[in-house]
């Protein structure tokens, strides 16, 4: 209810006051209108009255018979109810309807006497001290034979304009009343409609302004606020489509934002954190919705990223640098640094994307030192047969003994070059094999090849005096590729036998546990470090380097393991106590 008065008080005081402001200049009008009027038309009555008295007085006038003259002036006065006064060009008065001449001032100064000196007839409205009343007085030249002989002056009152306007004022004051109160009628009822429409509109801007741009508000009201309203809801429509378009979008670049690989920085010029995706925060160990608006030092303890944050504000450019983050462990990122600049040009921030090149660094250490294996593994058998063949150039030929000696080593040493270029060309193919095709495998017995493997490797056990002990049910199965599986359990076998004391027992295991089938190869032998267990299936990692070699071999047969094991879809693992032996083991899937 409130508002609708405050509405309609809005509206109506504004109108009414046009209204009146209206009528009261149309009455100030009105009446100076009328005064003039009535003054023009007095002033033509009293004109004719005098130019009539001035024919009647001329004579007398010029004969100088001033009692005929007030009598005639007191005669006429009241038939036409009009003071008459007579004047001599002195100023002399010397004849008056309304005083005796002789009690009378000189009229000399008076300005419409003045006037009718000039031979003009002169006018002028002021107060009669005489009457005590406003008086219009008309003068007329009264001439004789070309000479001025007088001044007849006519007179009436003229308060009766005043009663005149005073009613006119009266009935315009009645007229403005009735046009205000129709006026009030008229805004009210026009009111109700209007207010309605209003609050209509007020009620589907309010549903608007709350998000709810579908809806529609009802047309009412006038032809124009209908239009009005239609217009209203044709634009809350286009607001709609677009919300929801830039809403579409805004929820894409988020999946995008959160989605992406790359850890991505907002940071304004202030250094704050504007927005972090969640690549970001799990390199940097901190929750993305928690560190916005904090400065980048205060979550990032990493001078490095600072400083290329504030180098590229300082000098507005595309920067990159690789940066090192040290939390369980060493990571590095390649960090892409660019300039974000606001609506005119201005320093707004920085973007910073983080790309993880840590496994990159590993595969680039792992090259390196396989290089540096490979050159040194190839290196010491080839040093060693150039020397050996250089010896025999220089004349050992022509000694038997020392001759067959010498072949021997270069057998030795010839095989192993042979075993290592074996072992990196099988390498190479299993490697391929896992990049540009899967390895086709076939549900297969894991005795038989259990057995296939013990058999070619009896011989070296017999040599050493070591039992090979074999545990595995006929009926377990897995899918398989039965010669590369054959070939890591030999190369399993080949190794425990080597590093085993004579006289010992090797056991192959093979068994189903939960979702896998494991093979294992356990022996008695000397163990390894634990401090060398997590790198044991490494190119050319040995345990013990002289020893490795003096037992021949070629550094990659645990490696070969690793990669079979990896085709299968399984993995390898290694327990082993220093001085008891060690289990190498081999998990597959269940077929």
């Amino acid at each position: 209810m409130k508002q609708k008065h405050t509405f309609f008080w809005n509206f109506f005081p504004s109108y009414l006051l046009i209204t009146w402001f209206a009528l009261g200049i149309a009455i100030w009008f009105s009446a100076i209108q009328l005064k003039r009027l009535y003054y023009d038309k007095t002033a033509t009555d009293l004109k004719a009255r005098a130019i009539l008295i001035s024919d009647l007085t001329a004579d007398d006038l010029q004969q100088d018979r001033q009692n005929r003259i007030h009598n005639l002036a007191i005669s006429l006065g009241k038939i036409l109810v009009t003071r008459i006064t007579i004047i001599l060009p002195t100023g002399e008065v010397i004849g008056d309807t309304e005083e005796e001449p002789a009690k009378m001032d000189n009229h000399k100064d008076r300005p419409e006497f003045h006037a009718a000196l000039l031979n003009r007839t002169g006018m002028s409205v002021r107060y009669s001290a005489t009457l005590r009343k406003d008086m219009m007085y008309l003068a007329q030249p009264v001439m004789e034979n070309g000479n001025l002989v007088g001044a007849v002056r006519t007179a009436v009152p003229i308060d009766s304009l005043a009663i005149i306007l005073a009613s006119l004022y009266r009935k315009m004051l009645l007229f403005g009343l009735i046009v205000g109160m129709v006026i009030i009628l008229i805004n009210f009822f026009h009111n109700r409609s209007l207010r309605k429409a209003v609050q209509t509109i007020d009620e589907g801007i309010g549903e608007f302004a709350t998000g709810n741009l579908k809806h529609r508000i009802y047309p009412v009201g006038p032809r124009s606020i209908r239009s009005l309203i239609s217009s209203i809801n044709q634009t809350a429509a286009q607001i709609d489509n677009h919300v929801r378009a830039i809403s579409l979008q805004r929820e894409e670049l988020e999946k995008v934002f959160a989605s992406m690989t790359e850890g991505v920085l907002v940071i304004s010029k202030k250094e704050e954190i504007l927005r972090m995706n969640h690549a970001a925060g799990i390199q940097f160990q901190v929750e993305p919705n928690q560190v916005q608006g904090r400065f980048i030092q205060e979550i990032i303890r990493n001078n490095d990223l600072v400083r290329f944050i504030r180098e590229i504000l300082a000098n507005r450019i595309v920067e990159k640098k690789e940066i090192t983050i040290q939390n369980d462990e060493a990571h590095f990122f390649e960090a892409h640094g660019s300039i974000l600049e606001n609506d005119i040009g201005e320093v707004a921030g920085v973007l910073i994307v983080l790309n993880d090149i840590t496994h990159l660094k590993k595969l680039e250490t792992i090259r390196q030192d396989f290089v540096a294996n490979v050159s040194h593994e190839l290196k010491t058998p080839v040093t060693v047969i150039k020397g050996l063949i250089e010896t025999l150039m220089a004349g050992t030929l022509e000694k038997k003994e020392e001759t067959h000696r010498f072949v021997q080593l270069l057998h030795k040493h010839a095989n192993r070059l042979h075993a290592i270029i074996e072992d990196l060309l099988t390498l190479s193919r299993m490697e391929q094999h896992t990049e540009n095709q899967p390895l086709v495998l076939e549900k297969g017995a894991i005795q038989t090849v259990l057995e296939e493997a013990v058999i070619i490797c009896q011989g070296k056990a017999e040599a050493k005096k070591i039992t090979l002990v074999t545990d595995c049910k006929q009926e377990l199965t897995a899918q398989i590729n039965a010669l590369l599986l054959e070939e890591a359990v030999i190369n399993l076998l080949d190794n425990a036998i080597k590093f085993s004391e004579p006289g010992g027992t090797i056991h192959v295991v093979a068994k189903s546990e939960k979702d896998v089938v494991v093979i294992q190869v356990q022996d008695q032998g000397v163990g390894i470090p634990r401090q060398h267990l997590p790198r044991i299936f490494e190119r050319f990692y040995r345990v013990d380097k002289a020893r490795s070699r003096d037992l021949g071999g070629s550094g990659l047969g645990l490696a070969i393991v690793k990669h079979i094991a990896q085709l299968h879809g399984g993995s390898v693992a290694v327990t082993s106590t220093v001085g008891e032996g060690s289990i190498f083991s081999i998990q597959l899937p269940v077929s």
